[in-house]
Parts: structure tokens; sequence; C-alpha cells
């Protein structure tokens, strides 16, 4: 009964409905109960994240305060580890975090064993309080055996107390936690049981249901492929009707008169069929002219093809369409009867065509943008043909140059032509499709760069007929790109020139540092006076030491800071000549010579304290390595090259063995003339500052015979 009233009384989408609906329910409430079970462990787990976590994570914090924060730093203290400053600095801080946490755990839940364990807890806080203060007072006043009995006595008794009942504390937080993790995990195992339990009564419902559906559904699949079928039947004696329901038939009277029009018009003209029967089919053109030349083609041919014309719409818009029209004649073959046609529209083929040709132009206009052309070689008629961007990018015209192989070859650079016609004739042995990258050299005889690649077109036999290619300008591209090289090339070396100094400075620190932290030491052990005097002797040249290294590092720092300061104007004669008045105001007792020429260029726009240090450090050197039995010469002299400028510091000194030395020239801390004074930091000087101007440095020189320094910089 219940099978009937299911097949018969209710719909077939009535059941869907109906399944839906079942299985919609148990699956809200499938996830209402989830939802519920979720929320119940995330209040066990927000609970003992909040009773339990946090007091561990605050009482952790109490103990390492009470440890490391005040026993350490008194410890430190006595044994003059850190300064007494730092050490009350890090006991108060200690003090604050204690008293924070402390005051944070009193918030939260406790059970009565905590109620106890915390009262007894914090009458030894309060004792350990005092004793905190003691110590600050005697570290203040420096009273350090005094320091030592309350450590010894006080301090550890006390804090091992405080430290230990803490220590209780956790472990109730830890036993608590494994009590709620447990109660947690019966609640996800109970969860677990009724969901399945759930699932099985979901689908004890659904699938009756499910299956009842199934067997009505079929039964509407038969019924419906019966009907199709007898559909089928019916529209074959209509399909060649409708195979071309895009396109209108009509017929028309010979003056024209509208007799029989497919309702399909509509959609061409939004006239409907009643409504153009026995009105006249002129009034359908958009210019009546048309329909009279094509009367007189139908007339004269009897038939009419593909004549095209313009419709005139409901809306007065133009429609484009395609007429084929033929004279259907009577019985006896005397007279006209009537004009059978068909159209169909080709507007959207006319806008393409419209749209072609604004394609192209706006090809022409983006091959100009992006300075590509292109050249086609007719294989067969032996015809190349260049396009108007491709004269464009050589800088010739078509009247000037005529399109050939030998002709684009005349276009490359001579260092490429040789590699890119071997590339051109192995294409054409091999009938693979290629690419390149050349230089190519202008009418105007500049220099370019160029990305060519090209493809063949074979017929039905595999004999290639045409040759496609196109030719890209990609000058300002790979001008950025040996620009973006140039300039990863540059920092690579300056950062290993920083590796290098940061791994000198180190090495040189490590030195001065050890020898104080072992002085240090010696110090503590109570030496007698004369050791101590000794060692104190001993620890101050160690400082002296590591005061010059930290100089030294100063300055070199300082290079980096010049470069960001704001460039100016420098008249080169004018700075020479400070350098002759100011730092080097002496050397005219030292028998030195300076000249200059800078007729090339005299003004500099640049980083005017690299520059002085620059210039104020090779004369420096010229003068410091001269030769005892001569007169220093030093010569200096500019000259300008494509925007910048080269300088030259050329003097008559006791030169440098290259050979030997050259690799360590401009190193950190080398010297190569031992017997006179110097830290070896001026030519590293020299050498960053110029980098970092974007500058290039080098060397000339031979023992005994002088040295030059050439350097570049950019002018502005």
């Amino acid at each position: 009964m219940y099978q009937t009233f299911f097949n018969k009384r209710i719909k077939a989408s009535g059941k869907l409905y109906l399944l839906v609906l079942v299985l919609s329910v148990f699956i809200i409430g499938l996830g209402a109960y989830g939802i519920h079970q979720m929320k119940k462990m995330k209040q066990q787990i927000q609970t003992l994240y909040e009773d339990r976590l946090l007091p561990m994570q605050e009482l952790t914090q109490m103990r390492n305060s009470y440890t490391v924060g005040i026993i350490s730093s008194t410890e430190q203290a006595y044994a003059y580890q850190i300064i007494i400053p730092d050490a009350l600095a890090r006991i108060k801080e200690a003090q604050s975090i204690v008293d924070s946490n402390w005051k944070a755990y009193m918030h939260t839940n406790m059970t009565p064993e905590e109620y106890r364990i915390v009262e007894e807890t914090s009458v030894l806080m309060r004792h350990s309080d005092e004793i905190v203060a003691k110590v600050q007072l005697q570290l203040r006043t420096g009273d350090m055996k005094a320091l030592n009995k309350t450590i010894n006595h006080d301090l550890y008794p006390t804090f091992y107390k405080v430290v230990a009942q803490i220590n209780k504390l956790l472990n109730i937080q830890v036993s608590i936690g494994q009590s709620v993790y447990a109660k947690s995990s019966e609640v996800y195992d109970h969860a677990h049981k009724q969901f399945i339990f759930l699932i099985l009564l979901s689908l004890a419902f659904a699938l009756p249901l499910s299956f009842l559906l199934v067997r009505n559904v079929k039964e509407l699949i038969r019924n419906l492929r019966f009907t199709n079928e007898r559909i089928a039947t019916s529209e074959k004696k209509y399909r060649d009707i409708f195979e071309n329901v895009q396109d209108v038939f009509y017929q028309t009277s010979l003056d024209g008169t509208i007799i029989e029009v497919s309702p399909s018009i509509k959609t061409y003209t939004g006239y409907s069929r009643e409504e153009l029967i026995g009105t006249s089919a002129a009034d359908m053109y958009y210019n009546k002219a048309t329909r009279d030349v094509a009367l007189q083609v139908l007339l004269e041919q009897k038939e009419l093809v593909d004549f095209e014309f313009r419709l005139k719409s409901k809306t007065d818009e133009p429609v484009y369409a395609s007429l084929n029209g033929r004279i259907i004649m009577t019985d006896d073959g005397n007279s006209i009867s009537h004009i059978d046609g068909v159209f169909r529209n080709i507007t959207e083929r006319k806008k393409s065509e419209e749209k072609l040709r604004n394609s192209e132009s706006k090809l022409r206009e983006a091959q100009s943008i992006a300075h590509l052309g292109y050249w086609e070689v007719d294989l067969i008629n032996h015809i190349d043909v260049w396009s108007e961007e491709l004269y464009t990018i050589l800088g010739t015209t078509e009247a000037e140059t005529k399109p050939s192989k030998g002709a684009l070859l005349s276009f490359i650079h001579p260092d490429d032509v040789s590699v890119e016609e071997a590339k051109m004739n192995k294409t054409f042995i091999t009938r693979h499709n290629a690419h390149s990258n050349f230089r190519f050299i202008r009418k105007d005889k500049s220099i370019g760069y160029a990305y060519v690649e090209w493809a063949f077109e074979f017929d039905a036999d595999k004999r290639p007929i045409r040759l496609h290619g196109i030719f890209q300008d990609i000058t300002e591209r790979k001008k950025s790109a040996i620009e973006k090289e140039k300039m990863a090339l540059e920092i690579m070396q300056r950062n290993k020139t920083f590796e290098e100094f940061s791994f000198i400075v180190s090495h040189n620190l490590r030195s001065p540092v050890s020898s104080i932290l072992g002085i240090s030491a010696l110090l503590k052990s109570n030496p007698s006076e004369e050791e101590r005097m000794e060692l104190e002797r001993y620890l101050f040249e160690s400082v002296e030491k590591l005061d010059d290294i930290i100089r030294v590092l100063n300055d070199v720092l300082k290079v980096r800071t010049h470069i960001a300061e704001s460039r100016e104007n420098i008249q080169l004669d004018v700075l020479v000549k400070d350098i002759k008045n100011g730092v080097l105001h002496n050397m005219s007792n030292e028998a030195v010579h300076i000249t200059t020429d800078f007729v090339a260029i005299n003004t500099l726009f640049s980083v005017k304290s690299s520059i002085q240090s620059i210039f104020y450090n090779l004369l420096s050197n010229s003068i410091k390595f001269r030769q005892c039995d001569k007169e220093a010469m030093i010569h200096i002299t500019t000259k300008l090259v494509n925007d910048r400028v080269k300088i030259s510091f050329k003097d008559n000194g006791r030169g440098i063995d290259l050979d030997k030395f050259g690799q360590r020239l401009f190193n950190l801390y080398e010297r190569f003339h031992l017997d006179t004074e110097g830290k070896g930091i001026g030519l590293f000087m020299v050498k960053t500052q110029v980098e970092m101007l974007g500058g290039t440095i080098g060397v000339q020189s031979e023992p005994d015979k002088g040295t030059e320094f050439l350097i570049e910089l950019p002018v502005n």
C-alpha cells in the first residue's frame, strides 16, 4: 500500500524533493551535533589552556627569574663577571617578572592543595624579598665579604625553598592537565560512537527511499525514450526545412509584391511573416536602387548568385545579406510566374572584414611599438618581401634597399655575420625552423641588437614553398641586460670586498680581545702587587690595540655614510691646493714637487668628502714612499672619455713589485715597505670609495721606477 501510494500519488519531482529533504535533515542534524561536541571539546581545551597552561608558563618564568635573574646575576657580580649596575638592573627586572607572574597566577582557579602551597610559598617569597633587598644594598655599597656570606647563608637556602614550592605547583598543574586531557578523550570517544550511530540511522532511512525513487526514475526514462522515438519519426518529414533555419525563404511577384516569406525573417529584420506578406519587397531594401539592379541581373541571367545588399530592419538599422534567387516560369513556360529566393545574414562577416582592416592598421602600429618587423621569401618564385617596420629598424627605405638574403646579411655586424650566414645555410639544408640573436649596423652606422626567428611553410608533398621570419629590435632590452649584468658583477665584487674586510677585522679583533679576557682572568686570581701592575700594563696595551682596530673600522664604515651625502661641484685645482696648504703643509721641507693638468676637466660633480679622501691618501702615499735620493715628483692629470673622467696620479717613488704584491695591493692591513710607518688601510679606503662612487681604479708600477694610479669616475 505504501509503495502504491508512493508510485501513483507522488510526482517524480516531489520524490526528489522528499529525498533531498530527508537527507538535508540528517545532514543538518549531524552537523549540529558535531558543532555541539566541538564546542564542548573547545571548552575543555580552553579550560586546560587558561587554568593550567598559562599558570605553568607563569610559574616557569618565576622559577627562571629566581635562578637566572637573581641568583646568577648576584653570583656574576660577586665574581666580577658583570658590573654592579648591570647586576642590579637584572635583579630588579627579575623581581618585576616574579611579581607580575605571581599576581596573574593568584587569579587562576586553584585546588585546595594549591591554596595550601600558595600560602606557604607567599611566606617564603616575602622572606626572599627581604634577602634580595639586603643583596642589593650590599652591591650598592660594594661590601663583597658581606655579600658572599649572604649568598651562602641566606640567598641559596631561601631561594631553593621557593623554587621547590614552585616545582610542587608545576607538578600539580601537570597532574590536573593530564586529568583534563583524559576527560577530553572520553568526550571524543563518546561523540565518535554517536556519530557512527547517526550515520547508520541516516542510511537506514535514506536507502529504502532512494531505492523507490530510482525505480520510478527508470520508468520515467523508459516513457521518455518511447516518446522521443515518436517525435523523431514526426520530425523526419521536416528535417530538410530546419537544416537551413538560419536562412530566409521568400516568394515575390515580378512587380516585387511579397507572396510568401519564412518566419525566420523576424530574426533578421524584426518584422513578422504576417506583417510582410502583401507588401513591396523594394521597401525592405536599404537602397531601393539596389533592388532594380538585382532584378535586371535576374531577368538577364534567370538566376542571382551571392548578390550582396542591405536590408532595412524594423529599427531602420542595415542588415547585410547575401541573396540567391531564380525566376519561376508558369507551367506553359510562356510567362514568369514568380521569383523564388533565399538569403542569409552576413552582417557578422561584414563586421569581421571591417575589424580585419582595422586590425591590419593596428598590427602595423603594434609592430612599430614593439620594434618588430617581418620578412617573407617565396621559395618558388624567388621573391623577397620586407615589412615597413623592418626598413625602419634598419634605418633604410624600400627605394634604397632591395629585399634579399644578401641585403639582410649586409646589415649584420661584421663580427657576427659569418656565424649568422652559417646558421641560415644550415637551415636551408635541414629545413628546420630556427632563431638567433646578433648585432646589426643601421644605415646611420649605429649598432643595434636583434632577435630573428624564421619558419618554413610546406606544400602537400612536404616541399618548402615559403619562408616566414620576424626581425625584432631588442637594443634597449639588451643594453638594459648588459647594464644589469655589469651592476650585478660590481655588487658581487663589493660584497666580496666587504666579506674580506669583515674577516680581517674579526681576525684582528680576536687577538686583543683574547688578551683582555686572559688578563682579566689572571687579575681575578689575587696576584701579587708586582704581578698586578705588570698585568695592568699588558691590559692597557691590549686595550690600545683594540681601540686602533675599532678606529680603522669606523673610518671604513664612514665611507658608506659619505656616499649618502649630497653631491656638489668640486673644483679639482682648489681641492689639491687645499690639501697642500692644509694637511700637507709641511711637504715643502720634504723636497716634494706637485704639478697638475686639469685642462680636460676641472669640475667634478660628486661627494666632496670622498674625493678629498682619495686625493689625500694617494698624495700621502706618493710622499711617504718617495726615493730618498730624489726629489719627489707627483703629476695629476684628468681626461674626459665618454662622459667619464680618467684621473692619473703619477710619481717617481719607490714603486711596487706588482708580480709579487699585485693581488694584495688594495687589501686591508697590507704593507709592502715595512721600513716606513703605516697601518695598511690607505689604498683599501681609496678603492672602496672609488667603487662606491661608481668608478674603478687600476695601477701601473715597477720597483724604483715610480707608480701611476688610474681612476675612472662618472662626471655626474
